[in-house]
């Protein structure tokens, strides 16, 4: 009887480990699963601050070629020389060239 009850309480201490390790494993897939759902939202939240840097970057080349062109307009108005700034695209930097200015007419 009495062996039976030390294998028994051996069982018993067995099973008791191997549900200690099951929940530490359940417990390490559990925090992974918590790192991942970080990581997701921090991409998510990268992905959407991109494009929001995207969409301002084209907002604000859009607005300096506007100003570029009223700038050779007043220069045309006024009868000076034309330069424009031709540039690489986002980030290429400035690189004068002079235009041709707009023939004028004969004065009356």
């Amino acid at each position: 009887a009495r062996a039976a009850a030390e294998a028994a309480a051996e069982a018993l201490r067995r099973e008791l480990e191997e549900a200690r390790r099951d929940r530490a494993a359940a417990d390490g897939l559990e925090e992974m699963e918590r790192r991942l759902i970080a990581a997701t939202e921090a991409s998510r939240l990268t992905a959407q601050e991109n494009k929001v840097l995207k969409a301002m970057v084209h907002s604000e080349c859009e607005e300096r070629t506007a100003i570029l062109h009223q700038l050779a307009a007043l220069q045309m108005q006024f009868g000076l020389p034309v330069t424009v700034a031709g540039a690489a695209p986002h980030g290429g930097g400035w690189a004068p060239a002079a235009v041709p200015a707009a023939p004028q007419p004969p004065p009356p």
